[in-house]
């Protein structure tokens, strides 16, 4: 009876660390062969116009793009656990990215309105692609840029207000030139990308998110791989072990 019972549990343990390892091995194998697909696909990152975007979405995923305002003053910033409270725990910065002359003209007919209320509204640029980012001093600028906007209206805060506008121009309106990769696959996160869409008038439904800075990686890839297929071949030996066993 005890030795059944020994046999048993040795079964089951050989067949939950073959299984657990089955799971890894195809995390991995997927992982790092999307990543060896994304190096091979994209030897070079795409270079296109910010407003080509509008036109048609990117053929590829590494992307170079010109042309570009990435505006702090529409951007969105998540919180881990929905935590409100910035010095804790931020997570990412959500920046919109449309073509620089278009929003240039939306911020001349938004300064109009300001000055003459019966003018038309302003036009919106809308556009496909958010750029994610989690520079720091990016977010301590957002920081104190919604700080600024939560003042109540007076000579002081207006004076303050265009203090922190001329030290952060550039940063405020952004670089005209981003790189990153499209997330695709398991990189997308449904939930922080519908908080971003909701009440954004520059988003497209469809939009895509293009993480900073990031390319791809023929070494991150093949690394990956080369776990899975050590993961599955542990795998394939302990359910044989298994199966064997009960023989």
């Amino acid at each position: 009876m005890v030795r059944l019972l020994k046999a048993l549990v040795g079964l089951f343990v050989s067949l939950i660390g073959g299984l657990l390892s089955l799971g890894l091995a195809c995390y991995f194998l997927y992982t790092g062969g999307r990543g060896v697909w994304t190096a091979f696909r994209n030897p070079q990152p795409l270079e296109l116009e910010c407003k080509e975007l509008a036109q048609r979405p990117p053929q590829r995923t590494w992307l170079r793009i010109s042309g570009c305002a990435a505006p702090l003053a529409e951007a969105v910033l998540l919180f881990e656990n929905d935590e409100s409270d910035s010095e804790k725990a931020t997570s990412e910065l959500y920046i919109p990215l449309v073509p620089v002359t278009e929003y240039q003209t939306f911020l001349e007919q938004e300064e109009a309105q300001m000055d003459d209320e019966q003018l038309a509204e302003p036009v919106v640029p809308v556009t496909s692609l958010v750029l994610s980012t989690q520079r720091s001093d990016l977010t301590q600028i957002w920081n104190e840029m919604d700080r600024l906007s939560r003042l109540e209206d007076n000579p002081a805060r207006n004076q303050e207000w265009e203090s922190f506008s001329a030290k952060h121009a550039s940063q405020l309106l952004g670089k005209d030139v981003v790189e990153g990769l499209v997330r695709t696959g398991w990189d997308r996160n449904e939930v922080d990308e519908a908080r971003v869409r909701t009440g954004h008038d520059m988003l497209r439904d469809d939009f895509l998110v293009l993480d900073s800075d990031a390319r791809p990686s023929w070494a991150i890839g093949l690394s990956f791989l080369g776990i899975g297929v050590l993961c599955l071949l542990f795998a394939m030996f302990r359910l044989l072990r298994a199966i064997l066993s009960r023989g």
